[in-house]
């Protein structure tokens, strides 16, 4: 009942948040057809029902929405122009709306969870630790919910751990410092999924780039990575500002039986998606638009008293009233992701293969190149998993003698880097619209000086590991 009469407490939905819920929606469902069928033509309408929102909410979304969107028109003008197919351009619009239509799903869930006492009091426990045990539990929920459900995962995520730190203090003063260390030690363990990960998009994008060279070759190389990353970020938060500010101990009655009902949580979303593509053929993209909601249905029930049918229709009601919030989010997500897909079409590839032969680099020089390519166009937008994809395969096509490890930790090096400091990269998007803090302050004001050291020890080993050849 508490939840109905916050409800009936907040205002209405104006006419265009609620065509906004409804098209996202609505797209959502055909994203979900599209990843089932295979019928990229679906997208298309998809495609038609995202941006409708995103054009009456124009003045409303941020200039970097709208600077990018209009850099993705000019992008898909050059590739019609340049005889680009209609397949190429369903295909794009296709894999690039996923991530919108997850991000819209992930709304559903979050009003089932962040609600609900177990997240309430695990978030309550975990947020009023000491700063060191916080650091440690954040990163390693981080890493896990990252492995587990990639951006998703780290969303819900962040999104509860700060909406707890913003109800338990007061000053804000002390709550911008907790909110930053909050921030920086989720954003750490997340972003240390991409130097490792098996189920990680980055991994599973370049290893079958590289013949006879698989993930247990590389895993040694990858979990070093992950240890330097994560120790040089304990560093940094350990030495940066901490508030003068009197801590009750946190109870910990109930938070074993919480916490194992959270990682049941998290672990049937994945297992649930992860069986539905091995059973019944349905996509792992696919799988997860629809077990999502179906989890959040379960919680609800789960974990909250009362009749079932009331719970269900305040489910339906939270969720429908969240999910006019993230247009800024998904436009941008929309924008980035599909910019980067139509401008690989676009680069000719057998002049990228001739300007690397052509500038003959040892093999740390061409790492170096690597690193500073991914991070730099990052940060105008080309997804790090199109650049990282770009530069791999044309090593590759090349036939220069460098180790598979030293090219892929290079690849993945420049990865992380953008994906800390870039405003566009769909990680640092979601972090900006939740924490509510400018993109350019999350990634550069709070992690620049630790991500430039980072980048500057990586370079200096690929340097070292060149002399060795």
């Amino acid at each position: 009942m508490e939840h109905s009469r916050r409800h009936h407490e907040e205002p209405a939905l104006s006419r265009r948040e609620t065509f906004s819920a409804a098209f996202l929606a609505s797209a959502s469902v055909l994203v979900l057809v599209d990843k089932v069928s295979g019928r990229h033509s679906v997208a298309l309408v998809a495609l038609v029902l995202v941006l409708l929102p995103v054009v009456t909410s124009w003045r409303r979304i941020g200039g970097l929405s709208r600077l990018m969107s209009a850099l993705a028109i000019i992008a898909t003008l050059a590739f019609a122009l340049t005889g680009g197919t209609l397949a190429a351009f369903l295909l794009a619009a296709s894999r690039a709306l996923f991530l919108p239509a997850l991000l819209v799903m992930m709304t559903i869930l979050q009003a089932s969870a962040q609600s609900s006492e177990p997240v309430a009091r695990v978030a309550r426990f975990v947020v009023d630790q000491p700063p060191s045990r916080r650091f440690a539990m954040l990163t390693v929920a981080g890493h896990i919910f990252g492995m587990l459900l990639n951006l998703a995962g780290f969303r819900f995520l962040l999104a509860v751990a700060l909406d707890q730190c913003r109800q338990m203090t007061s000053d804000a003063d002390v709550l911008v410092i907790k909110e930053r260390r909050v921030v920086n030690a989720v954003l750490c363990g997340f972003g240390a999924t991409i130097m490792w990960s098996p189920v990680g998009i980055a991994l599973n994008l370049l290893l079958p780039l590289m013949p006879d060279f698989d993930w247990i070759d590389y895993a040694p190389y990858g979990i070093c990575t992950v240890l330097v990353f994560v120790g040089l970020r304990f560093l940094f938060d350990s030495v940066g500002p901490r508030p003068m500010q009197k801590r009750e101990p946190a109870s910990r009655k109930g938070v074993v039986r919480a916490t194992l009902q959270l990682i049941a949580l998290l672990l049937g979303v994945t297992g649930g998606a992860a069986l539905a593509d091995v059973t019944l053929g349905i996509p792992m993209q696919g799988a997860l638009l629809i077990v999502v909601p179906l989890a959040a249905i379960i919680w609800r029930l789960w974990c909250s008293p009362g009749p079932a049918l009331g719970n269900l229709a305040d489910l339906a009601t939270s969720s429908f009233r969240a999910m006019p919030k993230p247009v800024n989010e998904v436009s941008l997500v929309l924008a980035t992701g599909y910019l980067g897909l139509i401008l690989v079409e676009l680069i000719p590839m057998d002049s990228v293969r001739s300007l690397i032969g052509t500038l003959d680099l040892s093999p740390a020089g061409l790492c170096a190149v690597i690193v500073l390519l991914i991070a730099a166009f990052s940060m105008v937008g080309v997804s790090p998993m199109i650049t990282g994809t770009v530069c791999v395969g044309a090593v590759l096509g090349t036939g220069l003698d460098i180790p598979y490890p030293m090219l892929l930790l290079s690849a993945l090096t420049g990865w992380a880097v953008g994906m800390m400091l870039s405003p566009v990269t769909a990680t640092m998007i979601v972090t900006s619209a939740i924490s509510g803090r400018p993109a350019s302050q999350v990634g550069w004001r709070w992690n620049g000086a630790f991500t430039i050291t980072f980048t500057v020890l990586m370079l200096g080993a690929f340097t070292v590991w060149g002399w060795m050849l």
